[in-house]
Formats: C-alpha cells, sequence, structure tokens
C-alpha cells in the first residue's frame, strides 16, 4: 500500500532572501573586496522553534584570528519582522517590515564611519602583517 501524503501541497517559496541569507552575502562580499585579508562570516547563535538570531563578524586571519562582532539579527519563524542590533555603535532597530527596510538599515550600519573605521584598520595591520 503506498504511503498518503497527509501535507497536501506545500506553499510556493518564491524568491525571498530571508535575513540570514543576505547577511551571508554581505560575508561573501566583504571577504572578496579585502582579497581574504578580512573574513565576513555569519554565526547562527540560536535557532530555536520560537527565533533564529545570528551575528557577522569581520575576522583578520594575519593577525591571528582577530574577530569583531558586527551586527546582530533575530527573528521569529516567520521571517519578518526582524530586529537588527548593531553592536559597534550599540544602536538596535526593532520591527523591521520586510527585506527593502531591512537592506536599508544593514546599509545605514555597513557604512557607518566607525565600521568603516574598524575596516581600515583592519586592513592596514593585516597588510602590514603578510
Amino acid at each position: 500500500m503506498p504511503t498518503e501524503n497527509l501535507w497536501g501541497e506545500l506553499p510556493a517559496v518564491g524568491d525571498l532572501r530571508t535575513p540570514l541569507s543576505i547577511l551571508r552575502e554581505q560575508a561573501t562580499l566583504l571577504s572578496n573586496m579585502t582579497e581574504r585579508l578580512l573574513e565576513g562570516s555569519v554565526r547562527v547563535l540560536r535557532e530555536t522553534p520560537d527565533e533564529i538570531t545570528a551575528e557577522l563578524s569581520i575576522t583578520a586571519p594575519a593577525l591571528g584570528g582577530y574577530k569583531v562582532a558586527v551586527l546582530r539579527i533575530s527573528h521569529k519563524v516567520a521571517i519578518y519582522p526582524v530586529t537588527v542590533t548593531d553592536l559597534i555603535n550599540g544602536d538596535t532597530f526593532q520591527g523591521l517590515a520586510n527585506e527593502d527596510v531591512y537592506l536599508d538599515h544593514l546599509k545605514t550600519i555597513l557604512t557607518d564611519p566607525k565600521i568603516k573605521s574598524v575596516i581600515s584598520s583592519l586592513l592596514l595591520q593585516s597588510r602590514a602583517a603578510s
């Protein structure tokens, strides 16, 4: 007797990117832009049935793996709204309702002068150590 599908039709996923996948894209871009002198990485800190939390960090391999945590995201399983915490400036943005709003906040954080200063310092020191 064949097994009956009790799930019915599964919903279409579409082209929506998750907050986590967007962070991973940005981590890869940073690594490529710095020719791997700096490595962007994303680590899931907590993934429970209720909430997903992840952190974007920058690592300088030439400096003994020195790592700076840049930002943290968290959201329920429903993906949006998402909360973003800027770990460099200490700002938290809650209730980001969709991908466009989330991207705007990420761009604001990642182009912040303090973040740029951290990246510049790590690049200079990494080049000197290589």
